[in-house]
């Protein structure tokens, strides 16, 4: 597993988080949050990101279509 990179997709807000941890990707087994720090969004293109440096995870949030 070692240098392999994950992303988990919401298909009903757009969210795509990326993470490359073997521990997060435990918390998502187990149905636990990514990230409990909620950092700030910032705009990019197409809608938003976050970054956490201590669990090392970035979301990309974007806008859904109607």
């Amino acid at each position: 597993m070692e240098g392999r990179s994950y992303y988990a997709l919401c298909l009903a807000c757009g969210r795509k988080t990326f993470f490359k941890s073997p521990v997060l990707l435990e918390r998502v087994r187990l149905g636990g949050p990514l990230c409990p720090h909620k950092p700030e969004p910032k705009p990019c293109k197409g809608g938003f990101t976050t970054w956490c440096p201590l669990c090392r995870v970035r979301t990309f949030i974007y806008e859904a279509s109607p």
